[in-house]
């Protein structure tokens, strides 16, 4: 089976190679995307000096947003040019300005669905550069029918029709002002070719005519098109001032997440040993104080990889690095599974947490970041409830869902519900009392809402509770195949190929699997991987560190060792670099990916899922 495609989390594509110079983040240190390239701003006051300068530092953003107003200036200016023809109507013959008319609302045309064609996928660096001068281009040939107008359409004798053209031709300079200033030579270009050919009239029909009244309309036109480029260049200047700061704050941005990724990467590689070590010792010690102990040491490795996790989340959304996958997700079995999750937690402490949806419900959503919005505020409500309820509750609310997440905890002041989603601040706990959190669940929850347009609102009482409300998008059901029965059936037997360069990590995963009954093998590199296939063992699941050492790559060994034995091999892709490219290209072809430190339950709960999918497969063979 040839593996899908890989394609990256960003929104620009990146070249599918692995090159010597990867960051720990995963991200090419070179990527123009993540790291603009370095531009000088262009001085308003040189624009034409500085054309090619111009057209390779123009921020894609802006000019995304300048296509996307062309429909309303192509509304606004075609009701422009039917007005001033109508003017001209009663007193000039059809076919001098008729044909003017209908090439101006064809070239119109032409602007709306360029500007829609375009806006069916992102601009890129990539396609820039085609994408700005199509729309610039079209901008002047508007300008030059413009100001052909002046030309074609004359008629000294009548002045309404002439200060009509004059009123219509100097508002779509200044309007021009407004939207094309970020585009400054665009700008210039087009005030040009519709006021210069007016200039000329006028002096012209001043001359000929000896009419005083065109050197007067020749002189407001030259004040018009001096006040539209002065207006044009100074928001062509606070602009260019704006992006500068802003690829300033993208490239602190990006520095932040590739040190905190760095550092996260070499925090979760000792992490995760000591918590393999620890669930091993825990297991297979009798002594109460040795349990005791090791029970500690295991919650707090578990603390410090929810920090990190905690910490490179909101990194990452702050830099803009989260790929959003939205799609149709049936919402009954999420809820299932996240109040499953947080059950023997709220059983220890009395609570009753209960589910309250219809079933059949779906929405449509990103799965991985709705799931990490419920998990946060359930979490956050168990903690801080000592007594009472916690529910989790859909409402139907036509077109959409309305989730709400109550309880009936400690409640949150009014003068406090502006701050509980700030970074580290947290209700109730002064003493930072590390039991009750850290304080970045609900910052995240707040990020990640914005991010999938969730409407996020929190309504509270001190001593009667807290209600986080969420709105999402209903959706049409879908096919969705059964899960797997998974139970606590012992692994013996087990075949296991655990992947693993660090020689403490390999060694505290075989010692934890081999405990649990499996079968295991160990291998450092891809080669020493598919040397155990050689030798005759055929593993029922593989356990993969993501990044190898000597370039070797957890996702591909993964794809070559399916395609040995069998596609549906279960593979578990374990990695430091949460987030990174790598990481991400993992999940979207089909693997699964963890964080380290894995938390032994989740490797267990890995490996049963394997078995009972191996089981429901080898069912449905014979």
């Amino acid at each position: 089976m040839t593996p899908p495609a890989l394609t990256s989390a960003q929104a620009t594509p990146v070249d599918q190679s692995q090159p010597a110079n990867q960051s720990a983040s995963g991200q090419r240190p070179d990527d123009p995307f993540i790291h603009p390239p370095s531009v000088t701003p262009v001085s308003p006051a040189e624009p034409t000096a500085s054309l090619a300068r111009w057209i390779n530092g123009v921020d894609a953003q802006l000019l995304h947003n300048l296509i996307a107003v062309v429909p309303a200036v192509a509304v606004l200016s075609s009701a422009g040019a039917v007005i001033m023809s109508l003017g001209y109507s009663s007193v000039l013959p059809t076919q001098r300005w008729a044909p003017w008319l209908a090439v101006f609302l064809l070239v119109t045309a032409g602007r709306v669905a360029h500007s829609r064609w375009h806006l069916r996928s992102p601009t890129t660096p990539h396609n820039l550069r085609s994408r700005l001068v199509g729309t610039c281009g079209l901008s002047c040939l508007h300008g030059a029918l413009w100001g052909s107008a002046s030309l074609l359409l004359m008629t000294p004798q009548d002045p309404v029709p002439e200060a009509l053209l004059h009123v219509t031709l100097g508002a779509v300079a200044m309007g021009a002002a407004v939207h094309l200033a970020v585009f400054y030579p665009a700008l210039v270009v087009f005030v040009v070719l519709i006021l210069a050919p007016l200039m000329v009239r006028d002096i012209w029909l001043a001359q000929t005519q000896g009419q005083g009244l065109y050197v007067l309309l020749a002189l407001m036109t030259a004040f018009i098109g001096m006040y539209s480029l002065l207006i044009g260049k100074r928001q062509f200047a606070s602009v260019q001032e704006l992006v500068r700061q802003r690829r300033e704050t993208a490239a602190a941005n990006d520095a932040k997440v590739r040190f905190l990724a760095a550092a996260s990467h070499d925090l979760r590689q000792p992490l995760q040993a000591l918590a393999l070590l620890a669930q091993t010792l825990h297991a297979q010690s009798r002594d109460a104080d040795v349990r005791r102990v090791s029970g500690q040491l295991m919650d707090g490795v578990g603390q410090m990889g929810n920090i990190v996790d905690e910490l490179m989340a909101l990194s990452h959304i702050d830099a803009g690095q989260l790929d959003v996958r939205l799609r149709a997700l049936p919402l009954s079995p999420l809820l299932q599974g996240l109040v499953a999750l947080h059950q023997p937690q709220a059983r220890a402490k009395g609570l009753d947490l209960r589910l309250e949806a219809p079933a059949g419900l779906w929405v449509r959503s990103d799965e991985h970041h709705l799931r990490r919005v419920l998990d946060n505020l359930l979490s956050n409500a168990v903690r801080y409830t000592e007594r009472g309820h916690v529910v989790l509750r859909v409402r139907p609310l036509g077109w959409a869902l309305c989730l709400d997440v109550q309880d009936s905890g400690i409640g949150i002041a009014a003068d406090e519900l502006s701050r509980v989603f700030e970074e580290f601040y947290q209700v109730g706990n002064p003493g930072r009392d590390a039991r009750r959190g850290h304080g970045l669940g609900l910052a995240i929850v707040k990020r990640l809402s914005d991010l999938l347009a969730l409407d996020l609102r929190v309504t509270s009482e001190p001593g009667q509770g807290s209600c986080f409300s969420l709105t999402l998008t209903a959706a049409p059901a879908g096919p969705r195949l059964p899960d797997p029965i998974l139970d606590d059936s012992p692994l013996t037997g087990q075949r296991v190929l655990c992947i693993e360069d660090d020689p403490l990590q390999s060694q505290a995963l075989a010692q934890l699997l081999g405990q649990w009954g499996c079968d295991v093998r160990v291998a450092a590199s891809s080669q020493a991987a598919h040397a155990e296939l050689d030798r005759g063992f055929v593993p029922q699941a593989v356990i993969t560190d993501l990044r190898l050492a000597d370039g070797d790559d957890g996702c591909r060994t993964a794809w070559a060792l399916r395609q040995r034995t069998e596609a549906a091999l279960p593979v578990l892709l374990v990695t430091g670099d949460v987030g990174s490219r790598w990481a991400c290209e993992a999940a979207q072809s089909g693997l699964t990916v963890m964080a380290k430190p894995v938390k032994p339950a989740q490797l267990r709960a890995f490996l049963q899922h394997a078995a009972a999918t191996a089981s429901v497969s080898t069912s449905a063979l014979d």
